[in-house]
């Protein structure tokens, strides 16, 4: 099964690609009005994961996750975000006909990001972010969940 994870930002989004391994990356995107961000956005992720996948989990925005994030405290940090996961989605059902929002405490519950950061890097040294940490860590989640 070739399945790819999203962990959305308005800033930097981190992405993992579950195939025979799993690989990751971070895509950065600063200083540009929030359409360009957006759009430049949606222009990594074609060239960063290529192909057709069989289930892409996109981490879905919410006012609060495990704990307090940008996005509670800025209303228009929240908006900016879902903005940019509807992009993300949109260009996500061009890859799969397996698309699903996966809300933060349904695949973490309450841990903070810095915790599944350290986590993740236990077992993948090589994630320099914890968006990637993210990713990578709906990816393990679903794998878990699907084998029960």
């Amino acid at each position: 099964m070739r399945r790819l994870a999203i962990d959305p930002s308005i800033n930097t989004v981190g992405w993992a690609v579950e195939e025979d391994t799993i690989r990751f990356g971070t895509i950065k995107v600063k200083g540009v009005d929030i359409p360009e961000r957006i759009k430049r956005i949606v222009q990594l992720l074609d060239e960063k994961v290529e192909g057709r996948f069989d289930e892409i989990l996109i981490e879905m925005p919410g006012p609060f996750g495990s704990y307090k994030s940008l996005g509670s405290f800025s209303s228009t940090s929240l908006f900016k975000l879902s903005f940019a996961t509807g992009a993300i989605v949109l260009w996500a059902t061009g890859r799969s006909d397996n698309v699903k929002l996966v809300p933060v405490a349904t695949w973490k519950g309450q841990l903070p990001k810095h915790v599944v950061y350290e986590r993740i890097k236990r077992d993948y040294p090589d994630v320099k972010s914890d968006h990637e940490a993210d990713a990578i860590g709906i990816l393990l989640w679903r794998r878990r969940n699907e084998e029960r």
